[in-house]
């Protein structure tokens, strides 16, 4: 209900609140990828899905927490970009959900932390994760 309405996707300052760090690591398992610079590593979410409202929606959520991100025009579509030092936040945050097969989507600093137990106990109850081997097969 937080996500819909109309049977549209639409992305709300309701839905981010909602949004653990569980929430924001399959987000980025699916959407991110992890930009290698030359000095440095950082997020980016492809929310080419997204209207650029949205887009921007997402943008003040995480600014108001603190985090550094702006968005940027891809194929015509929008990208949001984390800062490098954000970027390091997330990671120490997420890096115990991101399942051995998207270990790739992390710095290799950060890689060898997934923790199938956090998983288990992060999980709301109407939520199941289904895991084999380390992966994430299912999200019901």
């Amino acid at each position: 209900d937080l996500c819909y309405k109309n049977e549209q996707k639409y992305v709300t300052k309701e839905w981010l609140k909602e949004l653990n760090w569980l929430g924001f690591a399959i987000w980025y398992m699916d959407d991110g990828s992890l930009h290698k610079g030359c000095k440095s590593t950082s997020i980016h979410l492809h929310t080419e899905g997204f209207s650029e409202k949205e887009v921007d929606t997402i943008i003040d959520f995480y600014t108001e927490k603190g985090y550094k991100l702006y968005k940027t025009s891809y194929r015509g579509y929008f990208r949001i970009n984390f800062s490098t030092e954000s970027s390091e936040l997330i990671y120490q945050k997420i890096r115990t959900y991101i399942c051995p097969s998207m270990q790739y989507k992390l710095p290799e600093r950060h890689r060898g932390y997934f923790d199938e137990n956090i998983i288990k106990e992060s999980q709301e109850s109407e939520t199941e994760i289904v895991l084999r081997e380390g992966q994430i097969i299912n999200i019901e």
